[in-house]
């Protein structure tokens, strides 16, 4: 598997989620520039990749987050780690995006 095999992978994973509105690429921190964000929000920064000598297997790295807003009174607490868990659990976090894409 190609590294942009892996990275729309991980993109579809994550826009099949309901509760995922946006894709951020290569800087969570875009996030913060965007005034029209969709929360909830998927993110991924590559880390260093690599390849044993002799071998035909590379490992790719990423960091990998999801993005909420809590309200005032932190109300919302409880859903949005709900709705992290079951990301999580339904294979976000492990290996045709909707809503808004960040970057490139």
């Amino acid at each position: 598997m190609t590294l942009l095999d892996t990275i729309r992978l991980i993109e579809s994973l994550a826009a099949s989620q309901p509760s995922v509105h946006m894709i951020v690429r290569q800087d969570a921190r875009r996030l913060n520039d965007c005034p029209d964000a969709l929360y909830a929000a998927f993110a991924w920064v590559q880390g260093t990749h690599t390849r044993a000598a002799g071998s035909d297997t590379i490992v790719y790295s990423f960091s990998l987050f999801y993005i909420d807003r809590l309200t005032a009174d932190r109300g919302n607490e409880t859903g949005i780690q709900s709705n992290l868990y079951s990301a999580a659990t339904c294979g976000i976090f492990l290996g045709g995006a909707k809503g808004k894409v960040i970057g490139r």
